[in-house]
């Protein structure tokens, strides 16, 4: 069961310290990060009822939908549609209003806290029902899929905050909507039980972490604490 636990956990910690480590000149402080990630943890409870609910309404059975068109659908309009905003609102509603939130660097990793949080639970929950297998397959791509979901629409909450633009919401919600279509995507792949179709859920993860990691350079290259020499 401990080792269950370890591979639970151990895809979070590990993603968490590539992108906490890439932000060099002002790291966030540990208390509200942690903060975050609990919150991030406490949206899976809100977020399984209203899947339930909307799943209901709709008349879908993930494990048996009825046909591709609609398991696209529920994945982009439901799923992630749901799961992105709940971890969008976090963030916007908590900690874009913290004033150690003073770079745009900061939108990717409280955002990427959030997520995480969320992934977390949510893995520790399939992996202790269904196995090590599981584990490690998940640990490679659903939950790098939502931390990289998390860093692009970070990237856009960062510069929605800090760049010099009056269009706040608007880059707000664009970050919103890239990172639905991407975790909508990657689920429908990997729901669609498709021999034709899962192997694009790899390329889905290999791209969101080339422009994850290309995100995260350009706001750690332009913090303002750089030119300030400082670092914690």
């Amino acid at each position: 069961m401990l080792e269950l636990l370890v591979l639970a956990i151990a895809p979070s910690v590990m993603i968490f310290m590539i992108f906490y480590l890439r932000d060099k000149y002002d790291r966030e402080p540990w208390a509200l990060l942690l903060k975050t990630f609990i919150l991030g943890s406490l949206i899976t409870i809100p977020v399984a009822f209203i899947e339930q609910e909307l799943l209901g309404l709709w008349g879908v059975s993930l494990s048996n939908p009825s046909s591709l068109v609609v398991t696209f659908l529920t994945m982009i309009f439901l799923i992630a549609l749901v799961e992105e905003s709940a971890k969008f609102a976090v963030v916007r509603g908590y900690a874009w209003k913290k004033s150690a939130f003073n770079e745009p660097y900061d939108g990717i990793m409280y955002t990427i806290m959030a997520s995480l949080g969320f992934a977390t639970v949510e893995n520790i929950l399939y992996v202790f029902q269904n196995g090590e297998f599981v584990a490690w397959l998940r640990a490679f791509l659903t939950v790098p899929m939502h931390a990289l979901s998390a860093v692009i629409m970070g990237y856009f909450i960062g510069v929605a905050k800090y760049g010099k633009t009056t269009k706040e919401k608007s880059i707000l919600y664009n970050g919103l909507f890239i990172a639905i279509l991407m975790h909508g995507f990657f689920n429908f792949f990997v729901a669609s039980n498709q021999w034709f179709l899962i192997p694009f859920a790899p390329v889905v993860v290999g791209l969101a972490w080339y422009f994850g990691l290309k995100a995260s350079k350009i706001h750690a290259k332009n913090s303002p604490f750089k030119e300030k020499g400082t670092k914690k």
